[in-house]
């Protein structure tokens, strides 16, 4: 009865699996892909304030230029102002990046539940499976590194954009100041 409500609890525990390193890889993947949705959460944070940033000083440098009088060297306001057009776009390229796997879609799962991966085959013409646990276990790895890639592209394109707004902001400022 214990291995029964185990089961149906989800989870996880090494007397609901059939295989204890099934089970721990299981476990250690749904801990790997839940790191990486709070991960994605984090650079998604960063690209939309990189991009307010760069909209509150475009709008900043306008401000100044047309109600203050403040003149900004031509060359510098042209490359300033490209770069924080570039850094703004680059910020909302990262926040855009594609969603991640969190977990299986419709079409697994009815293939799961069905029985598809009970007998002993291939699974994505990669890897082989001899019973559901394994099978799914060993799709989450691939979620894991497809996520994965996703991450370094998000971040590749933040990291752009935070180094285009920063210097966007310092030729803006050179321009003031010569």
């Amino acid at each position: 009865m214990s291995d029964q409500s185990e089961t149906t609890s989800g989870t996880g525990g090494p007397n609901a699996w059939s295989s204890t390193p099934v089970s721990v890889a299981y476990q250690e993947a749904r801990t790997v892909l839940n790191a990486q949705q709070q991960r994605k959460q984090h650079l998604d944070d960063k690209a939309l304030r990189t991009a307010q940033l760069a909209t509150v000083v475009a709008t900043a440098t306008i401000s100044l230029v047309g109600g203050l009088d403040v003149t900004i060297r031509p060359e510098f306001g042209i490359v300033g102002g490209i770069l924080l057009m570039g850094g703004f776009g680059a910020a909302i390229a990262s926040y855009t990046t594609s969603t991640l796997f969190l977990g299986p879609n419709e079409a697994y799962l009815s293939k799961l539940v069905l029985g598809g991966f009970v007998d002993k085959g291939v699974i994505d013409g990669r890897a082989e499976a001899d019973s559901w646990e394994t099978a799914l276990t060993l799709v989450m790895g691939e979620w894991v590194s497809r996520n994965h890639q996703i991450l370094a592209v998000g971040k590749r394109r933040l990291i752009v954009g935070e180094s285009a707004l920063f210097a966007g902001l310092v030729c803006l400022m050179t321009g003031v100041v010569l």
